[in-house]
């Protein structure tokens, strides 16, 4: 199960500022996951669908400059059966299905994180967005 062992759960970060991407990403990977970065959609999707690619999570930006987060998700889980989808935003108002509202702390970044890898896997990003994972108001 990939929570009980976090280097062997690869996540891809997608977030279009340096400052969030890096930090999310140093911060994941001092928790001993191993960290794929991307700056847009486009590099994300080019990653994700190389040959030998594997990914347990895609954390991203739910708004990002060239595809919605969403759109992103729906697109990687076709090529990654039980894909992880985890949004970040500003505010549930501007990031639409965010999970994790911006800003947050990096304990807020590792519960969430590892809850939602706990969780089975669920068969569609509709069933993330109904409520599935955790909300942005669940205490840190």
């Amino acid at each position: 199960m990939p929570h009980a062992q976090p280097e062997r759960v690869h996540i891809l970060v997608v977030d279009g500022y340096a400052g969030w991407r890096d930090g999310v990403a140093t911060a994941l990977r001092h928790a001993g996951y191993q960290v794929t970065e991307c700056r847009t959609a486009a590099e994300a999707i080019e990653v994700g669908l190389a040959p030998g690619a594997r990914f347990d999570l895609l954390l991203t930006e739910a708004e990002l400059r060239d595809m919605t987060g969403l759109a992103l998700g729906r697109r990687l889980r076709q090529a990654h059966r039980g894909l992880r989808v985890l949004f970040m935003g500003y505010s549930l108002a501007s990031a639409g299905p965010a999970l994790l509202s911006k800003p947050f702390s990096l304990l807020r970044l590792e519960r969430v994180v590892s809850r939602t890898l706990v969780r089975p896997p669920v068969r569609s990003i509709t069933q993330v967005l109904s409520g599935y994972l955790p909300t942005c108001g669940d205490p840190a």
